[in-house]
């Protein structure tokens, strides 16, 4: 939905609407998830497409001009027969570089295509925790319930988070490109890392979904 505040802006936002039902009565409560954050990261990372998409016809433009002085050069060697030999070395020369442009366009071709879909899946994953944690603090009204309101708040913040580090993982991708970033290995905790992830996935659970952990 969108909204407008108070200076008159206007901004996207998710509306959890959830019925409570009192003796007398029934209320509604309403929370509202603003998504400017999660809207401009969408707008960044089509930015981001774009200048992908910018670099691949710049770089086709360029492996056109290769082939065009690759047909011209072909044609002068067949009127220097003397240096036939010579003409056919820097020919090889020229395919081998040429191949190499275009093992590198496939590449970047290839490598815009898994940006794409795992923005896809790695953003929906967090929001789904989000929209998740949202709507079952609503129905955490009774004071002996912080607890419950509280571990689901963290949930939100963690994704939160999380969203942030992915989209800060794609702003990253012109440094990667030109070798700006150098990877690190650090050691860490596979059991834990499962068990966090497990703990995020319960909220979303389906009645016939189990998944469990197995030490080995």
């Amino acid at each position: 939905m969108e909204g407008k505040k108070k200076d008159g802006e206007y901004f996207p936002f998710w509306l959890a609407v959830i019925e409570i039902d009192l003796e007398d009565r029934k209320i509604y409560t309403g929370f509202i998830h603003d998504l400017s954050e999660i809207k401009d990261a969408e707008n960044q990372l089509r930015a981001m497409n774009e200048v992908l998409e910018n670099k691949v016809i710049a770089r086709t433009n360029e492996l056109e001009g290769a082939v065009n002085q690759l047909l011209s050069l072909n044609k002068k060697l067949e009127a220097e027969i003397t240096d036939k030999i010579k003409a056919q070395n820097l020919l090889q020369i020229r395919e081998i570089e040429l191949e190499k442009s275009l093992a590198k366009e496939r590449e970047l071709g290839e490598l815009k295509s898994r940006f794409v879909s795992m923005a896809s899946h790695e953003f929906r994953t967090p929001l789904a925790t989000i929209l998740s944690s949202v709507s079952l603090i609503g129905r955490y009204s009774d004071k002996d319930q912080q607890q419950q309101r509280e571990k689901h708040s963290t949930k939100i913040k963690s994704s939160v988070t999380h969203l942030t580090g992915i989209l800060n993982d794609f702003l990253s991708l012109n440094k990667l490109e030109e070798g700006k970033i150098n990877t690190t290995q650090e050691i860490f905790n596979p059991m834990a890392l499962c068990e966090e992830v497990l703990d995020e996935l319960k909220p979303i659970y389906k009645p016939y979904q189990i998944i469990s952990i197995e030490k080995g």
